[in-house]
């Protein structure tokens, strides 16, 4: 029954071109996912730091 619908395939260039895209694709959502979590956790450092800073300032009246 499927085979009697038409499939339309693309040329091998266009193939090629999609597959360009994706890799492309795939390759930026592999540094976002490796990258991102690095991001957040070097921020939460930092507002560590600067909090502590604070309070201890605060306290103390030093840094």
């Amino acid at each position: 029954m499927l085979n009697k619908f038409p499939v339309p395939v693309p040329s091998i260039e266009v193939q090629q071109k999609i597959i360009n895209v994706l890799e492309n694709f795939d390759a930026i959502c592999s540094d976002l996912n490796i990258g991102l979590p690095a991001e957040i956790e070097a921020r939460q450092k930092q507002y560590e730091y600067y909090r502590d800073a604070l309070l201890t300032y605060a306290a103390t009246g030093k840094i």
